[in-house]
């Protein structure tokens, strides 16, 4: 839900459908959305799963992303290779 995908207006189908309704009825999450949109565009227009990712990366931890397309792989390399949160911004 944090690649921007899904909107309110534009929910997946099956169990996450449920998921996506909570998610989109909360401020927190909106305001997530939106300062995770400010970042992507002070980074060169990073996507949202780039922020996302390189976000639990300063973290410390080890995402594991997926991606069904070659673009989408290639998008994610980026993160691997470019896009990066510095210190003060990524808390």
């Amino acid at each position: 839900f944090l690649t921007g995908k899904y909107t309110a207006d534009n929910m997946p189908s099956g169990p996450r459908k449920k998921l996506g309704e909570k998610l989109f009825e909360t401020e927190d999450y909106n305001n997530l959305l939106t300062v995770m949109r400010s970042i992507a565009a002070k980074h060169d227009g990073a996507t949202l799963s780039q922020v996302a990712l390189n976000w639990t990366r300063a973290k410390n931890t080890i995402p594991i992303p997926g991606a069904r397309t070659v673009n989408k792989f290639n998008k994610i390399m980026e993160l691997w290779i470019g896009c990066s949160l510095q210190t003060k911004k990524r808390n």
